[in-house]
Parts: structure tokens; sequence; C-alpha cells
């Protein structure tokens, strides 16, 4: 069925008030507002930069406030059979206390991410679907190039879970595969991303998005899914009434 992700209905809809949920989060709300959200797996941001990219960003940058939205497998218990390949054996809620010090910073733990990808200006992620939900809104995304990931572990995952990388082409180029690096900026390490907000901060119209007609196309029904989705269910509940 053509029903699209009701999850990002509120968000597309701008339902959201930046001032409301910056002032709950207790940072300010007259500062721009990163949003750092890597995934968990090997070869990106969280295993090959730890907290250094998040702490990085404080120090440098206070005129603007920081979100850390990690994805639910890098904050799996210790007692979790899969502890050691999700958070590489790190507690990641310890590692990330050590920047509570700092006043616009907040890590950000509830299910639900449309809160934090509404208020936010600007994302920092690697090769995480959290993107795609950010795309929506037409904002930036920093994007590390994660070299580790594409050139070693894409290789392993999709030889022992999907299809193997001949059918997919180049993930690094490949939009349905890479998520959405095409239409944001690549990043490779820390001074990297230190030029790209500098330069954010000179001309923010330098990084209006590359391709709208993408991510128009990205889901279906975008902000009206829900309403799809609660008349397809009526109608086939109607019609197994009516079987």
């Amino acid at each position: 069925f053509e029903i699209g992700f009701p999850k990002i209905d509120d968000l597309y809809n701008k339902i959201y008030s930046h001032n409301e949920i910056l002032n709950k989060l207790k940072l300010d709300e007259n500062k721009k507002t990163i949003l750092f959200s890597p995934a968990w797996d090997p070869g990106m941001l969280l295993s090959d930069f730890g907290i250094d990219c998040a702490k990085s960003i404080l120090e440098r940058y206070e005129n603007f406030n920081l979100i850390v939205k990690l994805h639910p497998s890098s904050l799996v218990s210790s007692k979790h059979e899969q502890f050691k390949i999700y958070t590489h054996g790190i507690d990641w809620r310890k590692e990330f206390s050590k920047l509570e010090s700092y006043k616009n910073f907040k890590f950000y733990e509830a299910s639900n991410s449309n809160e934090v990808l509404a208020v936010s200006d600007i994302m920092i992620t690697d090769v995480s679907s959290i993107s795609y939900e950010y795309l929506v809104q037409k904002k930036p995304v920093f994007f590390y190039d994660s070299p580790k990931f594409f050139d070693r572990e894409i290789n392993i995952f999709y030889e022992k879970f999907q299809n193997k990388t001949e059918f997919i082409g180049n993930p690094r180029t490949n939009p349905r595969i890479n998520c959405g690096r095409n239409l944001g900026h690549v990043f490779y390490g820390l001074d990297d991303l230190n030029k790209l907000i500098d330069l954010y901060q000179e001309n923010m119209s330098l990084f209006n998005l590359k391709d709208e007609v993408f991510v128009n196309n990205l889901f279906y029904n975008i902000g009206n899914s829900k309403k799809i989705a609660g008349e397809k269910l009526n109608q086939i509940l109607k019609d197994e009434k009516n079987i």
C-alpha cells in the first residue's frame, strides 16, 4: 500500500513550538541548534570519534546549542546479548555525561526524535536513516564520510544479510543506501566539520537543499500519511466484515 511514514507527518506540518521545546530542554532559544545523531555501526562517527566530535563543537561554538540523540542500539544495557556489537563495549550515557558541564549541551533519550529534529538547524550524522526524516524539513545535513564503513563494513553487512554490493552499486553514491548524503555536505574529519560550521555561519544560503525533488518523493503522502493509513485500515476492516 502507498501509505507513507506517519511518524513524520507532524514534523513536516511543523506543529512543534521551537521555543517551548528548547525551554523544556533548558537550551537557549536564541541560539542556532546542532543535532548530533550518529548510527551505532562500526566505522561511523561514534566508533571513530567517540565523544570527541561533540566535545569539539561545544568547545569551539558556544553560540550553538548541541543536542546529542543516539541510535537506541547504542544505549542497550550491558546485559544485552549484543552489547559489545551495538556499543563497541562502551557505556555511551556515561561517556556523554562528561559533557554535562556545558550549558549549551543536551543528551536526549526520548524514543520519538521529532522534537529535536524540529528545533535543530543542522544535523550531523553519518549513514543513519534518521537523516531521511530530517531532510523532509529541507534543512542542511553534514555527513561524515565514514570510510571504514563504506570501504569495509558495508561489504560484510550486505554479504551476510542482504543483497551483494554488486546489486546496489556504489553505496556512497546510491541515495537509497547512503541516507541522502548526496543532498548534504560531506566531511572527512573534525577540521572539515569545523570548516562547514564556520561557512554556515558566514552564509547559510550556501547550504540550501541540493535536490528538493528527491526529498519531495522520499515518502508517500508526506504530511498526510496518518489520515491515509486510517482510511486504508478502515477500508480493510470493512471489506473483511463484508466477506
